[in-house]
């Protein structure tokens, strides 16, 4: 059962977020009262407002409110509320806190000394000589119209939409989107700044405070927000006075992934040469140090190193890459293979495309593998490869130097494909093994290189609303 508090003073309502307040009657050794009851006074915790009511009454020691309302109720409907009036009341502290943690709202803290108190659960008084407001005997107390009225309350939140209000089921970080709220009880002039809106990141508790109103049209309430924190998804609340954790609407950000897929011996050994992780040092890491360090939404780009012989076959492509990969219509597939990582990540482009993912961009860095020989010595497949893909780039050299690593890509046989299914190919001078100097080398006259292009196809998408 959750319990809602509330305090009225003078026609204003303030929700309560933590209250205390207690009778002593000090006793001899016997346990026996020696002196009459004593309120110690009313310590509430307030969400802070834009009025300064009770400040006010805590800077002039003559100030007196003449009735304070403090009352419990369920947050269950239904439920009979319990109301205590406080009359002839001092505030002797007023105390202000705030904690920048992006949960926990501005609150004011209050101490308040009453000369008279009666509860709406008990035929029971306490008073002091200086009370001079009259109880109300046996009435439920009511000060306000406020109270007469069912308080506002959010009972559902749905989206993300954009502008023409169609649902989007997949989110940049870079823009606003609107979340509604439908509001019960709500009366025109009601103060829609008193709904918060939070949230929540890949189903962590803590919560962060977004902000607060919105539009209200035909019982929905229409507010523009921008979520950029966390990886995966986040889960926006709106609420009035303490949050409903049941009360929320899943978003899912969209993601990108990247394969960067080696060749012989370069993950591990083949037949007693590397593993020497070519593509992880010379292309892998220099790009991602390239997204860490210019990219505002890395959080939602993934990558991943793969030898040429970890996405070949059901098994693997099930361990290796659909877990990498948390749905097929929100995640841009990118792929960069070299060597025979080119011929099978050429292969896998197909595969995963076939299965509904969208592979955007396929570079293939001197991809090997047309060579029989090599077909029945490594674990490629047998068959030329059919990419599909929307973008594909193939790099193959043609070095002024040949060396050791030239002599061992001719041994697998260069793969070269069709020109009319290739959007670039460009020829290098560099060796085979020199798969970062192709990765980053300029392959049109407007200076575009493979990385660049690669970046620029993952800003465009993840920024893209």
């Amino acid at each position: 059962m959750g319990i809602i508090a509330r305090l009225y003073a003078d026609g204003q309502v303030y929700n309560v977020l933590q209250t205390e307040h207690s009778i002593t009657q000090p006793s001899d050794e016997t346990g026996r009262p020696i002196s009459r009851p004593f309120h110690t006074g009313l310590k509430a915790v307030i969400e802070a407002t834009k009025d300064t009511y009770f400040f006010e009454k805590a800077i002039h020691p003559t100030q007196q409110i003449q009735e304070i309302i403090l009352e419990y109720a369920d947050s269950m409907s239904g439920s009979r509320t319990r109301k205590v009036r406080f009359v002839d009341c001092y505030v002797t502290y007023d105390g202000t806190d705030f904690k920048a943690n992006g949960r926990e709202p501005l609150t004011e803290t209050l101490l308040i000394t009453a000369a008279g108190i009666e509860d709406s659960h008990s035929q029971g008084k306490y008073t002091t000589p200086r009370r001079v407001t009259a109880f109300l005997n046996n009435q439920v107390p009511l000060t306000t119209q406020e109270e007469e009225t069912e308080a506002i309350k959010v009972t559902n939140v749905d989206g993300p939409f954009d502008e023409a209000g169609n649902k989007v089921k997949y989110i940049s970080p870079k823009h606003e989107y609107y979340y509604h709220a439908t509001l019960k009880n709500y009366e025109e002039g009601d103060d829609l700044n008193q709904i918060q809106w939070t949230a929540s990141y890949d189903d962590e508790n803590a919560t962060q405070q977004l902000t607060t109103g919105g539009t209200y049209e035909d019982g929905i309430l229409k507010t523009p927000i921008k979520v950029n924190k966390g990886k995966h998804t986040a889960k926006i609340y709106a609420y009035i006075g303490n949050l409903n954790p049941n009360i929320n609407t899943k978003v899912t950000y969209k993601q990108v992934v990247t394969f960067f897929i080696g060749g012989a011996g370069d993950k591990e050994s083949f037949y007693g040469v590397g593993p020497t992780n070519n593509i992880e040092r010379g292309v892998k890491v220099v790009f991602d140090n390239l997204i860490k360090t210019r990219f505002e939404y890395k959080n939602q780009y993934n990558s991943q190193h793969l030898g040429y012989n970890e996405v070949k076959g059901e098994e693997d492509i099930e361990s290796n890459i659909l877990s990498l990969l948390p749905n097929k219509d929100g995640t841009q597939v990118n792929i960069v293979g070299h060597s025979l990582g080119g011929w099978n990540g050429a292969h896998l482009s197909q595969i995963l495309t076939d299965m509904g993912y969208t592979v955007e961009i396929l570079i293939t860095l001197d991809p090997v593998g047309a060579g029989e020989h090599i077909k029945m010595i490594s674990d490629i497949h047998m068959r030329t490869p059919k990419p599909k893909m929307n973008y594909w780039i193939n790099i193959y050299t043609h070095p002024e130097d040949y060396i050791t690593d030239d002599a061992i890509a001719d041994a697998g046989r260069q793969w070269t494909p069709d020109p009319k299914d290739i959007h670039v190919l460009h020829i290098t001078r560099y060796s085979h093994g020199e798969s970062g100097n192709m990765f980053n080398e300029d392959i049109t006259k407007n200076n575009i290189t493979s990385s660049s292009q690669l970046f620029f196809t993952i800003k465009k998408y993840l920024e893209t609303k």
